[in-house]
């Protein structure tokens, strides 16, 4: 699912001027893309680890990766937060 979300987005991107997105637009874009391909990442990294980590550990081991994704999407989250402030600095609006 990741996959079809990530090519979708890269889609998009391709056609940024042709859409007509903005800055920002694209800025959201290109962070969707990244999450997704991370998420994509954890996934392969998971079902490694399923195949190599003996019987007794396989669910934990491969399961306790998914907790990995929350990484990707915090820092997808603080720097999209982090350039609309600095955005709205510049343009004198009030980001929460």
């Amino acid at each position: 699912m990741n996959l079809v979300l990530a090519l979708l987005y890269v889609h998009v991107y391709r056609r940024w001027d042709e859409l007509g997105l903005t800055d920002w637009e694209r800025l959201v874009t290109r962070l969707s893309i990244a999450d997704n391909l991370a998420t994509i990442m954890i996934g392969l990294i998971s079902a490694g680890l399923a195949q190599v980590v003996p019987a007794p550990a396989t669910g934990a081991v491969a399961g306790s990766t998914y907790f990995a994704v929350a990484l990707p999407k915090f820092l997808a989250g603080w720097y999209a937060g982090s350039r609309a402030r600095a955005q709205a600095s510049h343009s004198g609006t009030k980001v929460p």
